[in-house]
Order: structure tokens, then C-alpha cells, then sequence
């Protein structure tokens, strides 16, 4: 059994640190640490596994590009990107989680510039100055995607590239169990939903359930083109092999993840 399978359809340091007003406080403030606490330095189980090798292989070789790392947290993915060879923006709504990721700076300066602001209004960040946009687990997250997608078209240059990975839009579906094995039973699909994190459900932290039209109407809207799209599942559970083979089976048919790259054509 493979422990990482992925479905395609079509890859001296000066020290910044940036803050700019924001108009509430973020809720991810609220889980700020127990999130640096999972995630730590390499990402959690799921990144690590699953998500991140995705991303690097729409990626390839970052060695001497400017990218940003869009809703960094506490900066995990900002600091591998910038140990290969990149030069790194990250940006977080979040103060708490900036505050994290600015001491794992100052302890391993690595020169990954931290700015405090919505990704709906990134205008400290120059029209066409980034070779790349990475966006690990943050669409799903933000409100104002629409606004973010265009500002992800402003500040990437010509033939850059967007890579992001979000929960696949199945994920948020019930499970269900027949005789037949496990199953989902889907009653909305195409109306967006504010939802509770799946993660944090006791906090105000929320996530948006959206059609996958939604997000590529938009991103096609700004020049961006598909050119990778890696629905991602799994035969382990928190690292260990699935032993039920109704089990195995579903989480086998049903993608957990889905990962997307584009490039800038206009």
C-alpha cells in the first residue's frame, strides 16, 4: 500500500517585520498557540505527508524567487520556502500567530519579511513583484475570497505561478455507513457556507464551504491558468495504516484534499 496517492486531471539576513491597522482582531488569535503546537516547524501530519509534496512538485525549484506565502500562520511554510533558496513574504490577518512566526525569525533569521494585513488588501506588496503565491490550507478560510483572487492577480508577475491547497469540498459532507460501506451523503454543494472549523468548532474560528466553480470563475477572471489539479487521498490515519477495509476503501474513492497550480497569462 502506497501512504501517499494522488489523483490529476490535467507542482546575512535582515529582519522584516510589518504591521499595518487592522479593523478586528483576528479569530485565529484565539488558537494561535495550540496551533504553532501542531504545525511546529514542518507542518503537521497532513502537511507532511500529503499536502507539502504537492505543492513542491507544481512548484519545482524556488531557489532565488520572491514568494509569497498567503495566510502564513505562524510561518511553518514561509521558513522551509526560504531555507531552499527563496525570498519570502509572509502575510497573516493574525497578530498572535505573526508574533510566532517573527520569534522563529529572530531565533533562525532566515530574511522572510512578516506583514500583519487582510490578504483582501495587500498593498504594501507591489503590483507584479512575486514569482510565486503559495497558499497552504487558506483559502477556505478567508472571507473575502473574491477580493483576495484579484489581489493575488495584481501582485504576482506574468508567468507566475499560484499554488494552493484547500480541504476538497467533499471533505465537509457527512459520512455515512450501509451495508455497502461508508459513503457521503451530500445535501448542499453550491451554496457557500460559513461552517465552524472542523479543527476548532468550540472557538469562533470559522471556514467557508464554496462550489469549486466559485473559486475558478474568479481566478480564471484575473489571467490565471489551471495547469495542475491533484485531488489527494490516503490509505493512513494519523500516520498509521487503515486497517478497516470498508474503511480503506472509502477514504481510498474520496479525496480528502485538493491541490491546484495556475499561471499568470495576462
Amino acid at each position: 500500500m502506497s501512504a501517499f496517492s494522488v489523483l490529476e486531471t490535467t507542482a546575512i539576513t535582515d529582519i522584516w517585520f510589518v504591521w499595518r491597522i487592522i479593523p478586528m482582531p483576528a479569530s485565529w488569535d484565539e488558537v494561535a498557540a495550540d496551533y504553532d503546537r501542531s504545525v511546529g516547524e514542518t507542518g503537521d501530519f497532513y502537511h507532511r505527508i500529503f499536502v507539502n509534496p504537492a505543492i513542491f512538485d507544481i512548484l519545482g525549484s524556488v531557489k532565488g524567487l520572491s514568494i509569497l506565502d498567503l495566510a502564513c500562520g505562524q510561518g511553518y511554510l514561509s521558513r522551509i520556502l526560504a531555507r531552499a533558496g527563496a525570498r519570502v513574504v509572509g502575510i497573516d490577518l493574525s497578530e498572535k500567530m505573526l508574533e510566532i512566526a517573527q520569534a522563529s525569525e529572530e531565533s533562525e533569521p532566515l530574511g522572510v519579511r512578516y506583514i500583519c494585513c487582510s490578504s483582501a488588501d495587500m498593498s504594501s506588496i507591489d503590483d507584479s513583484s512575486m514569482d510565486c503565491i503559495v497558499s497552504t490550507f487558506g483559502f477556505h478560510d478567508i472571507k473575502e475570497i473574491e477580493s483576495t483572487i484579484e489581489e493575488c492577480g495584481r501582485v504576482l508577475k506574468k508567468h507566475g505561478k499560484l499554488v494552493f491547497a484547500i480541504p476538497h469540498p467533499f471533505s465537509y459532507a457527512k459520512r455515512h455507513e450501509d451495508e455497502d460501506g461508508f459513503f457521503l451523503k451530500i445535501r448542499h454543494y453550491m451554496s457557500v457556507r460559513e461552517i465552524p472549523h472542523p479543527k476548532y468548532k468550540e472557538t469562533s474560528v470559522v471556514a467557508f464551504h464554496r462550489p469549486l466553480s466559485l473559486y475558478f470563475e474568479k481566478l480564471f477572471s484575473v489571467g490565471l491558468r489551471m495547469v495542475a489539479f491533484k485531488e489527494i487521498v490516503t490509505d493512513l490515519h494519523r500516520g498509521q495504516p487503515i486497517t478497516d477495509k470498508r474503511l480503506l476503501a472509502f477514504r481510498r474513492e474520496i479525496p480528502g484534499f485538493l491541490v491546484v497550480g495556475l499561471v499568470k497569462t495576462q
